[in-house]
């Protein structure tokens, strides 16, 4: 009998890739040109659907968050799922085809090549289903010899301990666990400094471990940018819209005026003359910086985020990485002055309740405007806002802990320590 399964679509694919791991199903798929398709398709875009699938596995398999609706159709028992190619090298046959059609070749070469690159997320997404593809040919007896040959197998740990990109590393570390399915990938893999779980008949679990688990684990060094007196407030923005954008990010963590704050910024957004500022990095460092100071759900972050027309790239994290510099070192040239601005716009109630953060907020605006008018206006043409106290300085402060305002030289010192202030 030889059966058609095309009529399945989509849901008969894993019932054909058993097929594929034995002689006569192998066989039969490869006379009807089923093989020579699928290789085409998991060649150019299968591979890379690969692993969308099992990073999802993983991160439902490794979070702590209880299930979601609609979670339960995701159902993972540990064992990475089927691949075209690991069940290709499972006959004898199969090993035959991908040989001829140089596709492991071309594999191997893509992680030599691209191996350790950083900057690029389509090479790096295409490094790691290349990786499982490796991984999952090694996982069986006929494919381990492929791995072999072409000796990728200390490349892929060299990739582990030393890649800048640490889902490569995670990637290589279960492309490991997969090599030492096998005894020969085990054996292998002992020459290299790996030790592999063996049962009590010692056969292969597929579990191992490096030796040296410090290596494995060692992070390379990074400089960080030099703190000011441990400050993390920020300059003014110069664009009145890039303020009036940054205030309504700040809004979106507050329920009371988080639907004023999204008309606001989709306002901006459409409007062609303020659309642009959203492809600025300076505004996107700010908002960053908000975003991680202050409580937002995760919706929410979402939506921050997709407002900006840019792409995370190395460019941009070094603009990023600059205008953080800046910053600093304006705080430097200031003198370690507050540094923040006026709300112009007045303030606005929206709708009859108010928080418990709205009405501390205001007292706290209240206390502030009472200070600028008793001290602020004497120095006023020596130096402006010397000793103005933003409405809502970025400080990174816990929620309960109470500090005293410092950065900043007030007259009266007596009056000066008496100002506390509590992050938000």
């Amino acid at each position: 009998m030889q059966p058609t399964l095309d009529h399945l679509g989509e849901l008969g694919h894993p019932l054909l890739l058993k097929f594929m791991s034995t002689d006569a199903g192998f066989r039969y798929l490869y006379d009807t040109e089923y093989i020579e398709k699928e290789m085409h398709a998991w060649f150019h875009e299968r591979n890379q659907q690969y692993v969308v699938l099992v990073e999802v596995y993983l991160s439902k398999a490794l979070t702590t968050d209880p299930a979601e609706e609609g979670d339960d159709l995701l159902v993972f028992d540990g064992i990475a799922p089927p691949h075209f190619y690991g069940e290709m090298v499972k006959t004898e046959l199969g090993c035959q085809v991908l040989a001829e059609k140089g596709h492991f070749s071309d594999f191997t070469h893509f992680i030599r090549q691209h191996g350790f690159d950083s900057d690029d997320s389509d090479i790096t997404m295409k490094l790691k289903s290349v990786l499982w593809a490796v991984g999952n040919i090694g996982a069986s007896e006929g494919g381990i010899s492929f791995l072999e040959d072409d000796e990728i197998i200390p490349v892929i740990i060299e990739i582990a301990d030393t890649s800048p990109v640490l889902s490569i590393r995670g990637t290589c570390f279960f492309v490991i666990g997969l090599i030492a399915s096998t005894e020969q990938g085990a054996e292998i893999l002992s020459d290299y400094g790996w030790t592999t779980a063996t049962t009590a008949l010692g056969l292969p679990t597929g579990m191992c471990i490096p030796v040296d688990i410090e290596k494995f684990m060692a992070l390379p060094t990074w400089q960080t940018p030099d703190v000011v007196g441990g400050d993390r407030r920020l300059p003014l923005l110069k664009s009145q819209h890039e303020r009036d954008a940054i205030e309504a990010i700040e809004n979106l963590c507050n329920t009371v005026v988080a639907n004023a704050a999204s008309r606001t910024l989709a306002k901006l957004k459409s409007k062609q003359e303020t659309r642009h500022i959203f492809s600025s990095t300076q505004l996107l460092h700010r908002a960053l910086h908000t975003i991680s100071t202050r409580r937002y759900r995760f919706p929410v972050r979402k939506y921050a985020l997709e407002l900006f027309d840019i792409k995370f790239d190395a460019p941009v994290l070094a603009e990023l990485a600059q205008h953080e510099h800046q910053a600093y070192e304006e705080l430097k040239l200031t003198g370690g002055f507050v540094i923040g601005h006026r709300n112009h716009h007045g303030h606005h109630t929206h709708g009859t309740r108010r928080s418990r953060h709205s009405m501390k907020a205001k007292s706290r605006r209240q206390s502030n405007a009472q200070f600028r008018q008793t001290n602020g206006q004497e120095d006023e043409g020596n130096q402006p806002n010397a000793f103005f106290i933003p409405d809502s300085p970025v400080v990174v402060r816990p929620k309960d802990t109470r500090v005293r305002v410092t950065g900043f030289e007030a007259p009266d010192q007596t009056l000066a320590n008496t100002l506390l202030m509590q992050a938000d």
